[in-house]
């Protein structure tokens, strides 16, 4: 029976890393590193080395553009496959974008208005990649990912091709139920020609999300986003804040000071260990004085 590595060398032709740090590779800037790290160049490429790992037995975590993550401090076993700018192809087809999964978001909604296409410029503001946005039914300004969707390619965990039209997604509140383990990496998304009587409102649309993003007074700030859901008719941000809760610390994280759902990696000082402390601090609080439960938005993938 041939090893892992000897597979790996037939099956795959990407970049491939051990002990590879992922701390780099999230907007927090925090955890450990990966056994493994495969950032694949062609989607051609995510198929066999799903199937290879798959046979072998190894876990695989998928990381896209590192919104929305905390890597904890003793890192990830097994692969993590990143689906990232390689894999951020943009074709226009008749009425539909057709997207690579790395793609980032905010770079489609620009280039969407560029095309003098509608019904992206909700999405001006969104951080990440369209796959992680996808995942987690991002959603802005009256838009989300649900509404736009038209269809998703990538591959099984065994590696052999999938093909979901938007109707069997079953898209939820900041959810996508995916088949547990897929791999995305093409989002077909329905953004049709514009006429062009209606493209300055469009732009002005986008312009103006644009500008509330600019304002929100993020930039530097080592956050992943909003850390907690909205509860249903209520903003998990306001409760927070009532609860007293901003600018909360715990070790090297804090709670962002112009924005409560946000938690923010202070210094070199922090830990993913903070950052989850004060997560699991600031959601005892809030139950505690209001009886909301919030329910955790950012994913949390490794171990202590």
């Amino acid at each position: 029976m041939r090893t892992l590595a000897e597979d790996l060398a037939a099956a795959y032709d990407g970049p491939a890393a051990a002990d590879a740090p992922l701390a780099p590779l999230t907007r927090f800037g925090l955890g450990g590193p990966a056994d493994w790290l495969f950032t694949p160049e062609r989607d051609d490429q995510v198929g066999p080395l799903l199937a290879c790992l798959h046979a072998h037995g190894v876990p695989v975590t998928i990381l896209g553009d590192g919104t929305n993550v905390l890597v904890r401090d003793g890192g990830v076993r097994g692969a993590v496959i990143r689906v990232g700018r390689d894999l951020a192809g943009l074709t226009w087809e008749d009425g539909l974008a057709r997207c690579g999964a790395g793609l980032p978001a905010a770079v489609l909604a620009r280039r969407a208005i560029e095309a003098g296409r509608g019904g992206f410029a909700w999405a001006a503001g969104l951080p990440g990649s369209l796959g992680g946005a996808l995942a987690g039914n991002a959603g802005a300004y009256g838009g989300d990912m649900a509404g736009a969707t038209a269809a998703v390619a990538g591959y099984l965990p065994d590696g052999s091709p999938l093909r979901i039209e938007s109707g069997a997604l079953r898209f939820s509140y900041r959810r996508c139920h995916l088949p547990a383990g897929a791999v995305v990496t093409r989002v077909d998304l329905r953004l049709p020609p514009l006429p062009p009587a209606a493209l300055p409102a469009e732009r002005e649309c986008y312009e103006a999300i644009s500008g509330k993003r600019a304002a929100a007074r993020t930039a530097g700030v080592r956050t992943a986003g909003c850390t907690f859901k909205n509860p249903p008719g209520e903003h998990a941000g306001r409760l927070i804040d009532a609860c007293g809760l901003k600018g909360r610390r715990r070790g090297g994280a804090r709670v962002f000071a112009h924005h409560a759902n946000f938690i923010e990696a202070l210094d070199e000082t922090a830990t993913a260990a903070d950052v989850e402390a004060l997560i699991e601090e600031v959601a005892a609080a809030v139950a505690r004085e209001t009886g909301v439960r919030l329910e955790r938005e950012i994913r949390i993938y490794g171990e202590p």
